[in-house]
C-alpha cells in the first residue's frame, strides 16, 4: 500500500521513493544522492563529493546541531591539500589527517554538527593512488659541452658537464666553461628527456648510475659527484659530473645506464642510457 504525506505519495506500492528531495532508492534501501561540490560544505547535503585539482580552501554552511554529512574526497595522485574552516574540529589533540600521505588518494570524511557553530570530523583514507609516473624516456640521455680556449699559460681552470636528478622528478643538466680563457664556449647540447616522472616524491625512490669512464688528453680529465653503480635514495638531489684536466687539451666522458627503483619493494621501474661528456681544446695557442 502506498504511503502518502499531506495527500502526496512518498512511497509507492512497489516501495519506491518519490517526491522526496535528496533521497533515492527503495523502501528497504534508502541512501542519499551524492552531490558534487567545489569549495562549500553544505550540511544540508548528506553526501558530497569533490576531486581536488589544486590546494583548496573549504567553507561550511547550514551548520545546525545534529546534522550529519559525508564527503567523498579525492586529493588526486598529486596529493593536493585541503584547508578546512575553523568550525571543524578533529579528534584527539586536533591534528588533521596527513592528506598527502604517500599512497593515499581517496578519503571518506564524516562531519557531525555538535552545535550551531562546531563541526566534529573524522576521516579514513585508502591507498587507491597508483605509483607516480617514472619514465626515463625512449631516447638515450646525452649531454655534451665543448669548450674552445686560447691561452698561453697552464694550468687553467676546468670545464664540467653535470647531471642532477631532483627529488620532484626533474633532471637538470648544467655546464661550466673554464674561466680566464680567451676563446669561446659553445652552448651545451642535450638529447633525450629532461624529467623522470610526474607527481614524484623522491624519498620513495632510489637511483643508480652504472658507468665507465673514458678520459683523453694531457693529464686526463676526471669524473666527480655520485658514486658508481650504487643505489642512493632520492630524498635529496643526486648529482654526477665529469670534468676536463687543468693542464692542456683533454676530454672527459662517462657512459652508462641510469636506473630508478621503488624503495618499498626494490622493483626497478625504468632504465636508460646516459652519457656525460666535456671537451676542452685549444684554438690557435
Amino acid at each position: 500500500m502506498a504511503i502518502k504525506v499531506g495527500g502526496a505519495t512518498v512511497i509507492t506500492n512497489s516501495r519506491g521513493v518519490e517526491g522526496m528531495s535528496g533521497i533515492q532508492g527503495s523502501y528497504d534501501d534508502f541512501h542519499p544522492t551524492v552531490v558534487p561540490i567545489s569549495t562549500v560544505l553544505n550540511m544540508l547535503s548528506p553526501c558530497m563529493s569533490v576531486t581536488l585539482s589544486a590546494a583548496t580552501t573549504f567553507t561550511a554552511t547550514n551548520i545546525q546541531a545534529g546534522r550529519v554529512a559525508l564527503l567523498l574526497l579525492d586529493v588526486s595522485s598529486s596529493g593536493h591539500l585541503p584547508t578546512w574552516p575553523a568550525s571543524i574540529q578533529w579528534p584527539g589533540n586536533g591534528t588533521e589527517p596527513d592528506w598527502d600521505a604517500t599512497g593515499i588518494q581517496t578519503w571518506v570524511v564524516c562531519f557531525t554538527c555538535w552545535d550551531n557553530a562546531t563541526i566534529r570530523a573524522t576521516a579514513t583514507g585508502w591507498g587507491d593512488v597508483q605509483t607516480a609516473s617514472v619514465d626515463l624516456g625512449s631516447a638515450a640521455r646525452n649531454f655534451f659541452k665543448f669548450n674552445l680556449w686560447d691561452e698561453t699559460t697552464n694550468p687553467h681552470s676546468v670545464g664540467t658537464a653535470t647531471m642532477s636528478f631532483q627529488t620532484d622528478g626533474v633532471v637538470a643538466y648544467t655546464h661550466n666553461s673554464p674561466s680566464g680563457t680567451f676563446g669561446s664556449g659553445s652552448n651545451a647540447t642535450q638529447q633525450g628527456t629532461s624529467s623522470w616522472g610526474t607527481g614524484v616524491s623522491g624519498a620513495d625512490y632510489d637511483i643508480k648510475y652504472q658507468f665507465t669512464t673514458d678520459h683523453q688528453g694531457s693529464s686526463p680529465g676526471s669524473n666527480a659527484g655520485g658514486p658508481n653503480n650504487t643505489w642512493q635514495q632520492l630524498n635529496s638531489p643526486r648529482i654526477w659530473s665529469v670534468a676536463t684536466s687543468t693542464n692542456g687539451e683533454s676530454s672527459g666522458r662517462i657512459t652508462g645506464t641510469v636506473s630508478i627503483r621503488r624503495r618499498s619493494d626494490n622493483v626497478v621501474l625504468d632504465t636508460q642510457t646516459q652519457v656525460l661528456e666535456v671537451d676542452y681544446y685549444g684554438a690557435g695557442v
